[in-house]
């Protein structure tokens, strides 16, 4: 009989114990004095030992009587491996009842012990880790996920044992922490039921008492005031049923019992429940599928095996499933987990799901959840979510412009993946220990096995966790300083084992003194190892929770800017940085002081209260809308009434009607004109707004007049700028400055100082307004026609350069890198033009990006990030570039890549063992900046040369020796090879034209003059070619299209305010463009819309001026 144990020591910290209980035969011998005494059954063996194991010898006047005596033996790990523990316990037993002898049995167990302790878990990783035990094979597999709970029970009995609504309901009080008692004849399925329900609730972690088996001496636990997972016999039910605010779950009966409870278990949302139950019930019916059509195995050994790995696959995609149900519930709490505001995320739910969050909000569960979240630690919770974001964008009904807007209470849709992870792993067989005494001799031939492997295993993934186990034996053999290099490296190379800062610092202690050489010292200071240990860690998550105070004292722009991101006042930089300077313009001051910051967070607080009152006007917005302003009552052309602005229409209210009535569309407006009449009394201000088919509509709006006309002027002109721009976010930056406007009106007279004209100031605010009144709201014909898109991957910071950008698509999902200055990564789902995640781990910009194989990304900054495109995560780094990486390519044949830095360094990878194949070192080069492998040769592009090299790094030619025509002494900026055309495209940073050598003759054949409206450029960024066109980027934020063969300039496109970074081709459909920090736009043009255009103007037979 096996049952499990979970043992908690003072300090919280669990281990985990399996017992196995088995009976021994005995003889009862009865002395003639009454006594009675045990002896083993005396059997015939051939060695001189065969009786050592009698205790007491036979007697013609004893009584003699067979019995059989339990016995338990158990194993007791820091890992829950209770089935793997299980299996070892089961061998040891049926080979000591073999042997006879106590001093072999003794042995053995010496020799078994021995083994078990010398063998390492595997990290996380592809590799499990085998060992052969009296003729059998145990395989110890890794965790899925660094985060993930270890668990090998079958998650199956759960669900014999339990309904999935009755599983929910536990799951529900678990997560609101309820004081819960499982109850069960069996001792052996306590530990398995409860350990199972622990690991549903991950990300979150039980970590208030926790006894799966109670003694029944220690039955007064479950009378403790405190949330607690407790289990007992169900013998002791009638004792347990008395304790008050108990929840039992009787595992035997499959039920839960409330009956004790003073309060109502809330209800868990429907709707990821239901997508539970719809997932679980595919997962059944395919592995009793499974079941059915696997053809009958006749080999024992194979259907054991066959029968491990449908469960171990069941187990995780049940574990996946859960996972999936707590990411559906807790979806929108990760948009500021430092600042969650629990009410926001209550108004978003249904009346009746409230209770439920509201509950699960007030516990150390979700406080802890929350740190963890703040703390930026990758967890398979947080990997999943930014999976299924895309997914989830998809299934809500909102549309982007709403999405955008971060003050309306909108959620995301619920999803539904399916896991497809492998059962089954590669497999790490450790030799087994012949003498027991001959210890060393057996770690070392481990490292021996280990390193064997490492140099013919190819993927870095296997290669990681072999360095780790090499690691620990390493540590075993107290070869302190080699264990501390594997120990580094992996630390700041494999991201995916989690390598703890303490166990690196406290191998590092180890080292004598007199070791310490410089290849310590080089590792020390080449990867910078964190001084935070794992308790620092802990401690900072706990204080990574605030309530937010406002200061109470003057406040700088940065500090503003965070404040008002934190408070989700509103999300535009730019907008926030013009507030800034109006808000202290209107106190005369550089800085604002506590009280304006305060009267204007009140007046907007007060507004947007105002607004949520109004449910009768709600009822009839879309989707897509929301409230600016609403007036006082009014005259309109209408009569008498309310009038009402959102970010699509203006609506009116009539005085005694509840229904708002639509008075336009705010992008049909024409014009919109103050207006003013005399009355009887006095001078009444108006506005009358110009729209569709001369139409007006005059609103009488008297001391209003001035902020709804700066309000209504600034919406219109966002939209008229956002159709044209194809860019969204001006809409959610005209209606946040609109929001603005009025809460600096509702309280003018209290925040703006003596002297001050108010209206004068707040004019600044007005950006689309004012780039309206100048004439620079649209853009040129062409441009208009060709831009598809325009994302802005800075609206709520500061604007970086736009570097360089990577599309990925693969099956439904589609993906647009793109690198900031600053080493920022960030990435967009490139269907529905959403942010999905930033990468910032770098240590400077990234200034090139490359997928071998659309899974995992190249990322080159000083040293090269290879980043999963699913969790957008480190996978590891690439650290022997010694300077900046400047290009990452293809080589010549799939599966290998080029890699170069800035001192002209090139190395040749295999892009899956992430091995290097070859090195070149470039001579006499300082400033390498680019390369490209073409026909079978490396073109080095660098500062005042362009190199032809072999692959095998041999100096062929020196273009700019050769072709004198070309520019010396000149930056080369950007090249392109057409191979097709035997061409090179060069372009350099301070001459706005563009040079077309013969790469065959390496002679001039023509010289582009980049012109526009008359004026030359100052200098060439960028060069790329989509079908017969080559697209050129310059400093002013033109790009310039030209004809490959006629050399014809087709096409100017106007369409950033900055310099052209960086130009991507995608399938020769579209061309997306990135722009300088004072623009930080990303463009979206399509090729195909261009030959459109120039066939439209070919059968004109004309050429307007807008085109050139």
């Amino acid at each position: 009989m096996v049952h499990y144990l979970v043992l908690t020591s003072y300090t919280g910290d669990r281990s985990y114990a399996t017992c196995l209980t088995f009976f021994r035969e005995y003889q009862a011998v009865l002395s003639a004095d009454g006594s009675v005494s045990l002896e083993q059954q005396r059997q015939q063996q051939d060695n001189s030992e065969s009786d050592v194991g009698s205790v007491f010898s036979e007697s013609s006047t004893a009584s003699t009587i067979t019995v059989y005596i339990p016995q338990c033996c158990t194993l007791i790990s820091k890992q829950p491996y209770f089935t793997v523990m299980k299996e070892c316990l089961s061998l040891l037993i049926n080979r000591v009842e073999t042997l006879h002898s106590h001093s072999e049995q003794t042995r053995e167990f010496q020799k078994y012990i021995r083994q078990l302790s010398l063998t390492p878990i595997p990290p996380v990783g592809p590799l499990s880790v085998s060992l052969c035990l009296f003729g059998h094979t145990i395989i110890i597999h890794p965790p899925s996920h660094a985060s993930l709970p270890i668990f090998d029970l079958p998650y199956n009995l759960v669900f014999i044992c339990f309904s999935l609504d009755t599983i929910i309901k536990i799951v529900t009080c678990i997560l609101t922490e309820r004081q819960i008692v499982f109850a069960s004849s069996s001792f052996g399925l306590l530990t398995i039921i409860t350990e199972t329900f622990c690991s549903f609730i991950h990300p979150f972690f039980w970590e208030h008492a926790y006894v799966p088996i109670v003694p029944h001496l220690c039955l007064e636990l479950l009378d403790a005031p405190v949330p607690f997972i407790m289990g007992c016999h169900v013998k002791h039910l009638h004792t347990v049923s008395q304790i008050t605010d108990l929840i039992i779950v009787n595992i035997d009966e499959g039920s839960l019992s409330l009956e004790n409870t003073t309060t109502v278990l809330p209800e868990m949302p429907a709707e990821p429940v239901k997508l539970l139950q719809d997932v679980y019930e595919k997962i059944r019916f395919n592995f009793d599928l499974i079941e059915a059509v696997t053809p009958t195995s006749f080999s024992h050994k194979k259907d054991v095996e066959f029968r491990k790995q449908k469960n171990t696959l069941f187990n995780r995609q049940i574990q996946h499933s859960f996972v999936e149900l707590m990411v559906n519930l807790f979806r929108n709490v990760v948009s500021e987990p430092k600042y969650f505001k629990p009410e926001k995320m209550l108004k978003q739910q249904l009346p009746e799901y409230v209770p439920f969050y509201t509950e699960v909000f007030e516990t150390t569960l979700f406080k802890r959840f929350m740190a963890t979240i703040a703390s930026g630690r990758s967890t398979y919770w947080s990997e999943l979510e930014v999976k299924t974001r895309p997914l989830s964008r998809q299934a809500s009904t909102l549309s982007e412009e709403l999405r955008l807007h971060k003050n309306h209470t909108s959620s995301l849709g619920f999803v539904s993946t399916w896991f497809t992870g492998h059962s089954t792993n590669p497999s790490l067989l450790i030799p087994l220990i012949d003498n027991i005494d001959i210890c060393k001799g057996y770690l070392n031939s481990c490292v021996d096995l280990c390193t064997k492997e490492l140099q013919e295993e190819r993927h870095f993934s296997e290669r990681a966790s072999l360095i780790y186990l090499r690691s620990m034996f390493l540590l075993a053999c107290s070869k302190h300083m080699l264990a501390f290099a594997d120990l580094v490296n992996l630390h700041r190379t494999a991201k995916t084992i989690n390598i703890p800062s303490k166990l690196i610092k406290e191998v590092s202690r180890k080292i004598p003194q007199h070791k310490r050489n410089d290849d310590y010292h080089r590792l020390l200071r080449d990867y910078g190892i964190s001084n935070m240990d794992e308790s620092d860690r802990q401690r900072s998550y706990g204080k990574s929770l605030n309530t937010l105070k406002l200061p109470n004292h003057d406040i700088q722009l940065g500090e503003f800017l965070q404040l008002l991101h934190i408070l989700d006042v509103c999300h535009c930089y730019n907008m926030k940085n013009n507030l800034f300077t109006v808000l202290c313009k209107l106190q005369k001051q550089t800085c604002i002081s506590p009280k304006s910051l305060s009267l204007f967070l009140e007046s907007w607080q007060k507004n947007q209260e105002h607004f949520s009152r109004l449910p009768a006007i709600k009822k009839e917005l879309t989707f897509i809308e929301w409230i600016i302003a609403v007036s006082s009552l009014i005259l309109t052309s209408n009569g008498m009434g309310y009038l009402v602005l959102t970010n699509r229409r203006l609506l009116f209210i009539k005085l005694g009607s509840k229904k708002p009535l639509v008075v336009l569309r705010i992008q049909l407006i024409d014009k919109i004109e103050k207006k003013s009449k005399q009355s009887a009394f006095t001078q009444i201000d108006g506005l009358v707004i110009y729209f569709a088919e001369k139409k007006t509509f005059s609103a009488w709006l008297k001391k209003e007049r001035d902020i709804w006309y700066l309000m209504l002027s600034e919406v219109w002109a966002a939209k008229l700028y956002s159709k044209d721009h194809k860019d969204d976010t001006a809409i959610i930056s005209g209606a946040e400055t609109a929001c603005a406007l009025l809460a600096i009106f509702s309280c003018q007279h209290s925040l703006a100082a003596s002297n001050v004209n108010i209206d004068n100031v707040i004019r600044q605010m007005c950006h689309f307004s004012n780039l309206h009144s100048l004439g620079q709201l649209t853009l040129p014909g062409p441009t208009r026609e060709l831009l598809q898109k325009k994302i802005s991957p800075c609206q709520e910071e500061v604007g970086q350069n736009v570097l360089r950008l990577l599309y990925l698509s693969r099956e439904s999902r589609a993906q647009l890198w793109c690198s900031l200055s600053g080493g920022t990564v960030r990435v967009f789902d490139a269907i529905v033009w959403e942010l999905e995640n930033t990468f910032i781990k770098t240590l400077g910009d990234v200034m090139c990006l490359y997928s071998p194989d659309n899974r995992n990304i190249w990322a080159g900054s000083y040293h090269i990030y290879i980043i999963s495109s699913e969790s957008i995560k480190c996978v590891t780094q690439l650290l022997e570039h010694n300077n900046r990486v400047v290009a990452i390519i293809e080589a010549e044949r799939k599966g290998l890549v080029f890699t170069a830095s800035w001192d002209g360094t090139i190395f040749k990878w295999d892009a899956e063992s992430l091995k290097i194949e070859h090195r070149i070192c470039l001579k006499d080069v300082e400033y390498l900046h680019d390369i490209q492998f073409c026909v079978n040769f490396l073109w080095c592009a660098c500062e005042h040369k362009t190199l032809m090299v072999s692959p095998e790094g041999v100096l062929l030619k020196e273009i700019d020796k050769i072709c004198q025509d070309l520019p010396q002494l000149v930056p080369v900026q950007c090249y392109h090879l057409l191979t097709e055309n035997d061409e090179m495209w060069i372009g350099y940073s301070s001459i706005g034209a563009v040079y077309i050598l013969d790469s065959a003759k390496f002679t001039l054949k023509e010289k582009l003059i980049l012109k526009h409206n008359g004026r030359s450029r100052r200098g060439v960024t960028t060069i790329v070619k989509a079908k017969d066109m080559m697209w050129i980027g310059t400093k002013e934020g033109t790009i310039h299209v030209y004809n490959k063969h006629t050399y014809q300039n087709v096409v100017v496109l106007d369409g950033h305010m900055d310099a052209v970074y960086c130009l991507y081709s995608v399938e020769d459909r579209y061309i997306i463009s990135g722009s300088g920090s004072k623009d930080s736009k990303i463009a979206i043009w399509s090729v195909g819309k261009l030959n459109f255009l120039l066939n439209r103007i070919s059968s004109q037979n004309q050429v307007p001026d807008t085109l050139l």
